[in-house]
This record gives C-alpha cells, structure tokens and sequence, in this order.
C-alpha cells in the first residue's frame, strides 16, 4: 500500500468564516475562507478521482446540479461528479439539501433555476451532528 501526503489549499469564499477552529489554522489575510482542499503533493502527480475538501459555511450554499459519468463525457468532461458529504459540526437549526421534494422534467427545473424557484424544490432536512447516523 502507498501513503501520499496531501497539500493543504485554502480558498477565500464569501460565505466563508475567519476561524477555522478547531478544524484548521489557515488564515487568508483576515479574509474568510469557503474550502481547505487536500490535493495531491507535486505538479506531476496523477489527476485523482478524489477531492476531499472541508467546507466553512456562514450562509447557505448554492443548490448544484451535477453530471453523471455519461452526461460529463457528451459534454467533453472526464467523468462526472458524485459527492458523500460527512458533517463535523453544525450551528443550531442547520438543514442539508438531500435532493428535489418532486419529479420534474429537465425544462422544469430549468425554468426553476432561472426564476429561483428551485428552493421551494428543495427536500431539506434539519441537521443534528449527534443525531446525523440515526436520521440517514
């Protein structure tokens, strides 16, 4: 088994929070910092199919919408992208974004994101960290 040491790249991000504590010391000038990504050490380093990175939240993040493996490769992208989210902490009455609360047509939720309407499709959730494991 090979063990790669990873680097430490912190993102300023509006959204973001000055004290990273306990999680991190990174400072960004006093700016807020969004992301710490944990990238692969050296500029030849193989493209992972991994990213791990800690978000830091103070608002609530922007809803997404990601390919599969099949769309990112008609679209000219390698793969497409599935996340796991694991959560360290959260504030009181903090809520996660599983999915959409209906079925939708794609020209659905294309006139959604146009006219902001997607949050009121938005199945979401209250979050616990000492309960998270219990609800899903």
């Amino acid at each position: 088994m090979t063990i790669e040491h990873a680097r430490a790249h912190s993102l300023s991000k509006p959204w973001g929070v000055i004290d990273l504590r306990p999680w991190s010391n990174a400072r960004d000038g006093g700016g807020p910092i969004g992301e710490i990504w944990y990238e692969r050490a050296g500029g030849a380093a193989i493209d992972s199919s991994l990213l791990l990175k800690l978000l830091f939240t103070s608002q609530p993040l922007s809803i997404q919408v990601h390919p599969d493996d099949a769309f990112a490769h008609s679209i000219g992208l390698t793969r497409g992208k599935t996340e796991a989210w694991y959560v360290l902490s959260a504030a009181p009455g903090a809520e996660v974004a599983i999915g959409l609360n209906q079925r939708v047509t794609a020209q659905q939720l294309r006139e959604a994101i146009d006219t902001g309407s997607i949050v009121d499709l938005v199945w979401s959730a209250p979050l616990r960290v000492d309960n998270f494991k219990q609800h899903f």
